[in-house]
Order: C-alpha cells, then sequence, then structure tokens
C-alpha cells in the first residue's frame, strides 16, 4: 500500500480483473506472504479501521493474489462512491490478518475508504 498513488489507481481501475467467485480458494499465511511478495494485484484503493488497526488496499477483482492482500471488488462495474460497494475478504483466525479484526470493531466506530482522488468515505459501523 506504500506505493498507492492516483496514478497507478487510475491504471488498475482499466484493468480487467477475475469476477469468478467460483475461483476463489481457501488460503493460509503463507499464501498471504506469497501474495504480499509478488504484489501483483491491482489496488483501486485502500480500506481503514483504525479502531481495530486494519488497513488493507482494496484490489480490482477476486483474483486470489487480490484476495490473499486486502479486499476484492465483487463486481467489474463498482465505482467508489456510486451505489453500493461490495468488498469479498478472507478472514484468518490463525493470525488476525486480512480481514479478521473486523469480528473486534464496535458500533460506533469508523470505517474509512479511499481510492486516493477526490473520494474519502467515512462510514460509521
Amino acid at each position: 500500500m506504500h506505493n498507492l498513488n492516483k496514478d497507478k489507481i487510475r491504471e488498475n481501475e482499466k484493468s480487467k480483473g477475475q469476477f469468478d467467485f467460483s475461483k476463489v480458494k481457501s488460503i493460509d499465511f503463507a499464501q498471504v506472504t506469497k501474495s504480499r511478495i509478488k504484489n501483483n494485484a491491482k489496488a483501486v484503493g485502500a480500506i481503514a479501521i483504525p479502531s481495530v488497526h486494519m488497513y488493507l488496499p482494496i484490489l480490482k477483482g477476486l483474483s486470489n493474489d487480490s484476495l490473499s492482500t486486502g479486499g476484492g471488488t465483487m463486481r467489474p462495474d463498482q465505482k467508489m462512491g456510486h451505489g453500493n460497494y461490495p468488498l469479498a475478504g478472507h478472514y484468518m483466525t490463525a493470525n488476525g490478518s486480512l480481514f479478521s479484526p473486523l469480528e473486534s470493531v464496535k458500533k460506533g466506530k469508523l470505517i474509512y475508504l479511499t481510492d486516493l482522488k477526490k473520494f474519502i468515505f467515512i462510514k460509521y459501523i
């Protein structure tokens, strides 16, 4: 996420992405590490829930690399700031990575979504 910028997001938004949920496989911590090192996923934004120290990229599509790195967009036509913005992600109990911190979020806490352009969305749980 450190190398994420507006231009890279704009480029990634144009990529095709993989949206076949039936191709998503279960993952383990080794897969998460491998995907983060490879860093092939196409980030189109970021999600942050500071109360549980969750900071993840939002990636284009549902590829195993995307879902092993952060949250994946569920539909090819979705745009941040326009209607519902569904995300898919993995929950890992063993080490608290990816979307595992969600179980600790308390009502009233903030969720931030950004595409690093003009949109920063703040939602209360």
